[in-house]
């Protein structure tokens, strides 16, 4: 029998029991029970702190019994006179090793009752974490150890969740194992195994000593990989997405992550890599299945946003563009505020993970008294990888602007060289809860107009989101805050395309006021105001978040508040205020938000709906 379990046995003989009959247990003449008062339906109340109480309702026998329907007296109180050791199990399972026990009986008009004083927690106290096998060997002399194998041998046990001092549960226990197991399967030894494990709870000091073996099997590589489930896209839409070779030691990230690149390329609908033990000794075999996507998709929608307002939508996905390793993408949406028409051409990864990109774009938008139209078309590389995403283009953009209450109208180019990055340090890529993400933009380009001078112009953009978990496991709140800055740099009389410029409000920006209704204000007329975009950008945005109950875990209720402007210059960065309360529904294709978000500025209420999280 385990240290554990004995100490746990002896535990239980120190324990205190003591039953107090109510009154007598040996069986009562006919007569007296014809004389004797009707019983109240039989019934037990549990005297235990309230977290041991609801452990006890959920598995002692006669409680259950008692769920289950009417029983029968005698049942009742066999499974009563059962039920301190049953309670003695249970408390062992939370800690608690030498609990008090006492049960009374039922009286005519009182339920039974079993009172429990759990008595002191037991703590962990000394663990021990050892490696055995192939990496204990390697790690016997710490002056001649591979500092790779000393680097993970160090994850490995940072990875215990058990520190000293913490509460001993058994259920804990058996997590604190899997998870160091886990954690060294998952580089280098996908074969480790628990080689023994020992829990010695001392009830007297109220102490568990810890100690885990883990025997790491042989280290591997990988070898080839094969490709099942391809009859329309080529082997090379697969083999580009790796990067890993023969002879790289084996890591279940670097599967993961080739897992999950080959779900974002678009080509296919279900994907599954994994492994295979190879001819040769320490090597595995990568496998990939795939399903294969449909070489055309057609989909339409109806919806409504901030931007466009009711909107009609059709996109249309060729995935192998006149049988070339390319991919195109058109897009049409029609709104009353907003109408955009796009096509995109992306290449198939090629082995550096980079991809070529062409496209073209037209936007019509209504915001702030104007009516712009953007016509772009640009060139570039993109390269996507699991934390970073880089895009490079050259662009060309021309704009006409019209105020609709003066008629005015001026036309801008603009020739651009940019740069777009984002790094994403974060949970959960679709539902992030605690990390950071960053995108960044730069333009450098010159531009040119017929109602002001050209000139050159630089315009920097960049967007910080923190995720970070609050309170504890029982009382989990979540906060995120966002901060995005803009600039353009060019000459006060340079005049650049409306696109170019900054604006703020709406959904994504500060909530309670109208998607890009924030900016620089222009009196036309009498006492007519029209809203321009701006060459200075500031935002930021608190919210904090919890789920609405533990049976409703992935809906949440928000409160937030947002802040910002854009203006000329820094001293026009007067900053707008909105606040409200939101819902969140976090959905397995990601987040939906609906907000109610008051804006200070207007006075006014307005409905925000998103859905996603914007990088």
């Amino acid at each position: 029998m385990p240290h554990w379990l004995r100490a746990a046995s002896l535990a239980a003989t120190l324990s205190t029991f003591a039953v107090t009959p109510m009154h007598s247990m040996a069986q009562t003449s006919a007569s007296a029970a014809q004389d004797a008062p009707a019983r109240a339906p039989l019934s037990v109340e549990i005297d235990a702190p309230t977290d041991l109480r609801d452990l006890l309702n959920r598995h002692l026998d006669v409680v259950r019994l008692l769920q289950a329907g009417a029983p029968g007296e005698q049942e009742f109180n066999r499974l009563l006179l059962a039920a301190p050791a049953q309670v003695r199990a249970l408390l062992e399972t939370e800690g608690y090793f030498a609990p008090l026990v006492e049960v009374q009986r039922a009286e005519a008009d009182r339920p039974a009752r079993i009172k429990v004083s759990p008595g002191p927690r037991v703590l962990v106290g000394r663990v021990e974490i050892n490696a055995v096998g192939a990496l204990g060997e390697a790690l016997a002399k710490p002056e001649a150890a591979d500092p790779d194998l000393v680097r993970l041998w160090r994850r490995v046990t940072n990875t215990w969740p058990l520190p000293e001092g913490s509460a001993f549960r058994v259920s804990d226990w058996s997590s604190a194992k899997a998870a160091v197991l886990a954690r060294l399967r998952a580089e280098r030894y996908p074969n480790a195994a628990l080689a023994s494990s020992e829990a010695e709870v001392n009830a007297e000091e109220h102490r568990a000593a810890l100690r885990v073996d883990l025997d790491s099997g042989p280290a591997m590589v990988f070898g080839t990989v094969r490709v099942e489930g391809l009859s329309r896209y080529p082997e090379s839409s697969v083999l580009n997405l790796k990067t890993f070779g023969p002879g790289t030691t084996y890591s279940e990230k670097l599967l993961l992550d080739y897992q999950e690149r080959l779900i974002k390329a678009g080509q296919f609908g279900g994907v599954s890599v994994s492994t295979e033990p190879a001819g040769t000794p320490g090597q595995l075999n990568v496998v990939v299945r795939v399903q294969e996507q449909s070489a055309q998709q057609l989909t339409l929608s109806l919806g409504f946003d901030d931007a466009s307002g009711p909107r009609v939508g059709a996109e249309h996905v060729s995935r192998r563009v006149f049988g070339t390793d390319w991919t195109g993408k058109g897009v049409a949406q029609l709104g009353k505020n907003k109408q955009e028409f796009s096509t995109d051409f992306y290449s198939y990864p090629g082995e550096n993970l980079y991809r070529w990109l062409v496209g073209a774009k037209r936007t019509r938008l209504v915001a702030g008294g104007q009516v712009t139209v953007d016509t772009s078309a640009r060139l570039g590389r993109t390269r996507d990888t699991e934390r970073i995403e880089r895009t490079y283009y050259g662009e060309v953009l021309y704009a006409t602007a019209l105020n609709r209450d003066t008629s005015e109208r001026g036309t801008a180019s603009a020739y651009s060289a940019n740069y777009f990055w984002v790094h994403r340090d974060v949970d959960s890529v679709l539902l992030p809860t605690r990390g950071l993400t960053t995108s960044a933009q730069l333009s450098t380009g010159y531009a040119t107009s017929t109602i002001a001078p050209n000139g050159p112009f630089t315009r920097m953009n960049a967007r910080m989101t923190y995720y970070r978990p609050l309170g504890t496991r029982t009382n989990r709140w979540y906060a995120t805050g966002r901060i995005e800055a803009g600039a353009v740099m060019a000459r006060d009389e340079v005049a650049l395309p409306e696109s170019l410029l900054f604006r703020a409000g709406g959904d994504q920006s500060v909530r309670g006021y109208n998607y890009q209704s924030l900016g620089v204000e222009q009196i036309v007329g009498k006492d007519e105001v029209i809203v321009t975009g701006g060459r200075y950008l500031a935002t930021a945005s608190a919210e904090l978040a919890r789920p609405i109950s533990e049976k409703l875990s992935s809906f949440w209720i928000a409160g937030f508040v947002d802040a910002g402007n854009a203006g000329n210059t820094l001293r026009d960065l007067d900053p707008a205020v909105g606040y409200g309360l939101g819902l969140r529904w976090r959905s397995p294709v990601g987040p939906l938000n609906i907000d109610m978000a008051y804006g200070k500025r207007t006075q006014k209420w307005r409905l925000h709906l998103t859905v996603g999280v914007a990088f």
